[in-house]
């Protein structure tokens, strides 16, 4: 490991600097640990500052929930492709490039209302009460592996999308029957 002790402020903005390029490049936290020589727990510390950083630059300050959404779906698109290029590097920085991917669609279907249920009012005979029997869904009921054999297929569709500029929203909707 690196020498212990204050780095000065110059070599603090450079490993910052290289932690965050190599975690853009899809590495995992082990590599750029063993990249840069610094310990894991270290290496966290800089992706997390990295992040808030992205996050920031992304986001900024929004004004409106429709330019919430235009930039959930920057977010989205470049996780995308972050994906696509960490194809070939750790699977742990695949499994992150998806995660971001899948919170921003939870975060684009709270912002649309897609979460919210829709209020009817029903009543039986003669205005009285009626039994609700709740159905689940059938995602419930799947089991593990082919659970993530359709999310598989859903982050697949989300990338050919990606690729093709399609608005992350309407991949959603198309990939949803997957799911």
């Amino acid at each position: 490991m690196a020498q212990i002790g204050r780095r000065t402020k110059e070599k603090q903005l450079e490993l910052e600097a290289q932690v965050a390029t190599l975690l853009a490049r899809g590495f995992s936290t082990g590599e750029i640990a063993t990249a840069v020589d610094l310990k894991p727990s270290t290496i966290q510390r800089y992706e997390r500052a990295a992040r808030k950083r992205w996050s920031e630059r992304l986001l900024g300050r929004i004004e409106s929930k429709a330019e919430l959404l235009a930039r959930s779906n920057e977010v989205a698109k470049a996780a995308a492709q972050g994906h696509s290029k960490a194809k070939g590097n750790s699977t742990n920085a695949q499994v992150a490039f998806l995660r971001l991917q899948l919170e921003v669609i939870d975060r684009i279907a709270k912002l649309t209302g897609a979460y919210e249920a829709e209020k009817v009012e029903v009543t039986g005979q003669n205005g009285g009460a009626i039994q609700m029997q709740m159905v689940d869904h059938a995602i419930d009921s799947l089991n593990a592996d082919e659970l993530a054999r359709r999310l598989r297929n859903w982050a697949d569709a989300l990338e050919e999308a990606s690729d093709g500029q399609q608005a992350v929203s309407a991949v959603a909707e198309a990939a949803s029957e997957n799911v």
